[in-house]
């Protein structure tokens, strides 16, 4: 309980001091993105499996914060939570050349029967519209799982 006090904490010091920010550190974004995997993990246990892969040519590249994040919630939140079996969440993040690339695919349940708004990823979408104009976003709705791919051009 102890461990996810602190983790809970330390997504909440973010929220409220780091996410005000114009730009913050990949770095940043990222350790918030593991901070929530490791408090999700304390959740799920075992039932759920997570892979998540860094590569950064420049841990000091700036992006505006809380633009990720939303990606990993919804892996959770549609993917695990909605899953009873063999579920998975596979995270991997490439920074190369001021380029951000970032997939995130998550098991799903079988929700033919089960229409969903999808305001969440509007929203997101929108977002990138004003703040990364020149973003790529595609998902890809397979039976078993659902792919999110961004492409995030940073100034260097």
């Amino acid at each position: 309980t102890s461990d996810a006090v602190l983790k809970l904490s330390k997504l909440m010091r973010f929220m409220l001091y780091e996410a005000s920010n114009d730009t913050i550190l990949i770095t940043d974004e990222l350790k918030l993105i593991q901070d929530y995997i490791a408090l999700e993990k304390l959740r799920y246990g075992d039932r759920l499996r997570i892979t998540y892969e860094e590569v950064l040519d420049n841990p000091q590249q700036t992006i505006a914060p809380l633009m990720l994040i939303h990606f990993i919630e919804n892996a959770f939140k549609h993917g695990a939570s909605e899953s009873r079996f063999d579920s998975f969440i596979h995270i991997k993040v490439t920074l190369v050349k001021g380029l951000l690339q970032v997939v995130v695919t998550n098991s799903k349940a079988d929700t033919a029967d089960k229409p969903g708004s999808k305001i969440g990823l509007e929203n997101i979408r929108r977002q990138l519209e004003l703040v990364y104009p020149k973003h790529e976003l595609t998902f890809q709705d397979d039976p078993d799982k659902f792919t999110v791919s961004l492409t995030l051009p940073l100034a260097v």
